[in-house]
């Protein structure tokens, strides 16, 4: 005698904060999921690069999104704050673990959903079994590429230690 149903239903407005290294990718990573699930979207790109947002609102209209479903806000931190206490229904970010934390403090206040995506300390293990040259090049890439400020870069190595002497030559090379 029990019957269980589940709906689908938008949040409503979604604001997203990018930020400024793959500007477009982890835009478009939060806003496309976001309207494809009939929110609205507001996006704050960096002010670093704040012409990738406008580029993708002109996007979206010659695509035919419907006007001001998808809105662009520019300018520094402080419209960032502004954009997360304006009432949004879901914010979501990807920066720094500090600001991600002033972020998720005033989304819990005011019992808004968030999704943060903060910087990792994200590992790569190198097993005895591995072609050598492929994880070194693999390390120096994932450390240096953007000049290492990527969120995944690799900030550390776990090398077994059969093939540490042989991994680490190489990566210096």
């Amino acid at each position: 005698g029990r019957r269980l149903s589940v709906r689908y239903r938008p949040l409503g407005v979604v604001g997203v904060i990018a930020p400024w290294n793959y500007p477009l990718n982890t835009a478009m990573g939060d806003c496309i999921p976001a309207l494809a699930a009939g929110n609205a979207v507001v996006l704050k790109p960096s002010e670093i690069t704040p012409f990738v947002g406008l580029a993708l609102a002109k996007l979206f209209a010659d695509a035919g999104l419907p006007e001001n479903v998808f809105q662009v806000v520019t300018g520094d931190g402080s419209t960032g704050a502004a954009l997360v206490e304006s009432g949004c229904d879901k914010i979501s970010f990807t920066g720094s673990a500090r600001t991600g934390r002033r972020i998720a403090e005033a989304c819990g206040r005011a019992l808004v959903p968030c999704t943060l995506e903060l910087g990792g300390k994200d590992p790569m293990i190198v097993c005895d079994d591995a072609d050598i040259e492929r994880a070194a090049r693999g390390a120096v890439w994932g450390a240096f590429t953007n000049s290492g400020q990527v969120c995944m870069s690799t900030e550390r190595v776990y090398v077994v230690e059969k093939v540490a002497h042989a991994f680490t030559q190489r990566v210096v090379e």
